[in-house]
């Protein structure tokens, strides 16, 4: 049974995946990094949703 996606699509779908986790975590774990983080979270959520 052969793959119905090529390699390029699987390969996509998994940054896609990767990149959604990573902007959710950064909008949860902002409130429990120091003040000075923040802005660094919110840069990491906001880049990661454009991408």
């Amino acid at each position: 049974m052969g793959n119905k996606y090529s390699g390029l699509q699987i390969g996509i779908h998994w940054l896609v995946f990767f990149l959604v986790i990573v902007a959710y975590a950064a909008m949860e774990l902002r409130g429990f990094a120091p003040r000075s983080y923040r802005p660094w979270f919110n840069m990491t959520h906001v880049s990661c949703g454009i991408t």
